[in-house]
């Protein structure tokens, strides 16, 4: 027990030496043990932490910069975050907010990353005065919100795509001429899809050529082709490829596509190119074309193009229907005239059967009945006739 106490005695008296309490020690291992913990969460958080003075200089900045970056952490210590926004005066727009409310939530930036794309962020910070610090900072957390904001694209979009497709579905069923109907649809493509260019035009049931009765006034102006005409008897380029082939086509490279037949002289230029035929089931009835959209045409916008296309096809089928409808009826018509023509009193003589006309002339009964019906005669003898005009006729008959 005396050698265990001198141990025990020796120990305490060699930590009063070095400065050392037990409580000490134990406070600072677990300082030690918060520490490597806030390391392991710095080190791995998936939001960006950082800390700049109000002036803009990068004081910390977490690894996790690295993951929507091409910046690495070492690159940006120091240097100034306001030189990385992609509009300067979102600078303005935080300093303001920080001076009136001291803290800024969700507020949406843009960063210039290391190649100059854009990188949208959210960003939620506070600015901190604290006696502990040497001067003032702001302490925030980034977050990349471009998956949020393709997503948010992509519902603005598809809510734009079913506005507009309705109110282009409500105009094909309406009482519009085709000439009409063809200029909303091509409207409707170019806003949908963002093109300066376009024309659409449907196909002639009795010549097979393509009319475009409308298209986008800068092609009709800019167009220096001799000739130039609304109808098109011949198919050519890529244009005339999707009209032959009844297949749509892509090309952002035009000039380049081996289906091109080149651009005649007087032509406007074409760099990007999009088009689609209208198809009723198998038979071409019609093609939407456009050109020169700012960015790559992309599949997303052909898709648009041939639902709007699918809309077209069934509106050129109603008018088709409308007008062979319209055709009937006047055929019918024409018949119920003629029918009526010949109903009615007519005025016949009782002994040589003339009938007189609507201008008091007399006509014989088959000449007015061909003239006022589609009725033909053959003329012949009845037995009573013939007996009474050719009796000896008959007389020969009978003996035989």
């Amino acid at each position: 027990m005396r050698k265990s106490g001198e141990k025990q005695s020796r120990r305490n008296g060699k930590n009063r030496i070095l400065g050392h309490q037990p409580a000490d020690l134990q406070r600072q291992a677990e300082l030690e043990n918060q520490e490597r913990r806030f390391r392991t969460i710095f080190d791995n958080i998936q939001d960006v932490y950082y800390e700049v003075t109000p002036e803009g200089t990068i004081l910390e900045l977490s690894p996790s910069i690295e993951r929507i970056s091409a910046y690495r952490r070492d690159d940006l210590l120091g240097k100034n975050l306001f030189d990385f926004y992609a509009d300067p005066q979102t600078r303005v727009r935080l300093l303001e907010l920080f001076a009136s409310q001291g803290t800024v939530s969700d507020h949406e930036v843009e960063l210039k990353d290391k190649d100059g794309t854009i990188v949208p962020c959210a960003v939620t910070a506070k600015l901190v005065r604290d006696e502990s610090l040497d001067r003032p900072r702001i302490i925030g957390i980034m977050r990349d919100i471009s998956q949020r904001k393709r997503l948010e694209k992509s519902l603005q979009t598809e809510l734009e795509v079913r506005r507009v497709m309705n109110e282009l579905a409500a105009v094909l069923i309406s009482e519009r001429n085709i000439g009409d109907i063809t200029e909303d649809v091509l409207n409707a493509a170019l806003r949908l899809t963002a093109s300066p260019l376009g024309f659409v035009g449907f196909i002639d049931p009795q010549s097979g050529d393509l009319v475009a009765p409308t298209m986008t006034r800068q092609i009709w102006d800019a167009c220096r082709v001799p000739g130039k005409s609304y109808v098109f008897s011949h198919f050519k380029g890529l244009w005339g490829w999707v009209l032959e082939h009844k297949k749509p086509l892509l090309s952002n490279r035009p000039q380049e596509d081996p289906r091109s037949g080149g651009i005649p002289p007087g032509h406007m230029k074409i760099s990007r190119f999009l088009a689609v035929p209208v198809l009723d089931r198998e038979q071409l009835v019609g093609g939407i074309f456009l050109a020169n959209k700012d960015e790559d045409y992309t599949n997303e916008d052909l898709a648009l193009l041939q639902r709007i296309s699918a809309l077209y096809a069934i509106a050129l089928q109603r008018k088709s229907f409308e007008e062979e409808r319209e055709r009937l009826i006047l055929e019918y018509q024409g018949a119920l005239a003629q029918v009526k023509q010949l109903s009615g009193l007519l005025p016949i003589c009782s002994y040589c059967k003339k009938i007189r006309d609507d201008k008091g002339y007399w006509q014989q009964i088959e000449e007015y009945i061909s003239e006022h019906s589609e009725a033909d005669f053959s003329h012949s003898l009845c037995p009573e006739c013939l007996k009474k005009l050719y009796p000896e006729f008959t007389d020969r008959v009978k003996k035989k």
